[in-house]
């Protein structure tokens, strides 16, 4: 990890805030979310529905529509192997140049996401000729190549199938060929498990990690399931209201939460060595979207929320625990503050 990092962030995202404007007032799905990813890691970006996490991570790319969905403040500094850029300040063409070339995007619902009128062969073939990659009978090759690579059988044969003649994990794996197809830099995966069985899932997991370890892809990992994060992650992001509220090491956020939604979140999951255990229950509910965050998030439901809490948002702070760990938490703060060895 340490290795890394000492090599600077590839994307360092600062303070972005996303908001939709709607009929029935502004949504404030991100409220200046901050978070690196460095080369040849595996962030796992978690937190539970409604928390901001896929609508971060699209509005990188530019696929919120705008409008209703518009970015508001941030930057997101992209340095890879060409030259630096803030990917929140291109235009809609140099994006059109960036996405799908340096940064590839896994969509949780393939069947809605691969065009049912053509081809699955044909689909990554656009790809590598959109950014003349290949072109002709060597884009077709190429093609196959990449449909063998994810594991679909008889790629030749397939290579001429449609959407609906494949299975969801197959289709999942077709949308892993697309977005690999021109060699990332980055792949965004959003929840590219959902809607399969138990074993699908591992299969789709163990594809895509075998991927990031052979092409030296880095992965930002987007799920609410903790159980994968775990094993796949190098860095977790938790996520909630729209915020983030703790970042570190997987090891680090798994073994010692720092912030008291952390500490719900791993709570509330089942273990299996320990069959007699009561799982936690967050009680209340997320904070209104069409309220601009004055405070933290989560004191409404958090149970050391003190004054200070309901008045002013905290930032993402170091806990002082490990390198890389920080908690956005006044109480850690405070208690932080209050330990031997430190003034008061």
């Amino acid at each position: 990890m340490n290795q890394m990092q000492d090599t600077g962030p590839l994307l360092s995202v600062r303070n972005l805030a996303v908001q939709f404007n709607t009929v029935d007032g502004i949504v404030h799905a991100v409220n200046g979310i901050s978070f690196d990813l460095f080369r040849g890691e595996t962030l796992g970006v978690v937190g539970e529905s409604g928390s901001g996490k896929s609508v971060s991570m699209l509005s990188l790319v530019r696929l919120v529509p705008e409008p209703p969905g518009e970015v508001t403040d941030g930057s997101a500094l992209f340095r890879g192997t060409h030259e630096t850029v803030d990917l929140l300040k291109l235009s809609w063409r140099e994006m059109a140049a960036v996405r799908g070339r340096r940064i590839g995007f896994v969509f949780q619902d393939p069947l809605s996401s691969l065009n049912p009128l053509i081809s699955v062969g044909k689909q990554i073939r656009e790809v590598l000729e959109r950014h003349n990659r290949a072109r002709g009978k060597a884009a077709k090759r190429r093609s196959i190549e990449l449909l063998a690579l994810v594991g679909i059988p008889d790629p030749e044969k397939r290579y001429y199938s449609y959407p609906h003649e494949f299975s969801g994990g197959m289709r999942q794996r077709v949308m892993i060929a697309i977005a690999i197809a021109c060699d990332p830099e980055v792949i965004i995966a959003d929840e590219p498990t959902t809607a399969l069985d138990v074993t699908i899932q591992a299969q789709i997991v163990d594809l895509l990690v075998r991927l990031k370890r052979e092409l030296g892809i880095s992965v930002i990992w987007i799920s609410h399931d903790l159980g994968v994060v775990a094993g796949i992650a190098d860095r977790v992001l938790v996520m909630y209201g729209g915020t983030a509220v703790e970042t570190g090491t997987a090891e680090t956020v798994y073994q010692h939460p720092r912030h008291p939604y952390t500490v719900g979140l791993l709570g509330a999951v089942p273990k299996l060595h320990e069959h007699n255990e009561r799982l936690v229950n967050i009680e209340g509910r997320p904070p209104s979207v069409y309220s601009r965050l004055e405070q933290c998030p989560f004191a409404p439901r958090c149970p050391w929320a003190f004054e200070r809490c309901t008045q002013q948002r905290p930032p993402l702070l170091p806990t002082g625990r490990d390198e890389g760990h920080s908690s956005a938490c006044w109480y850690d703060l405070e208690l932080n503050e209050r330990r031997p060895g430190r003034s008061t």
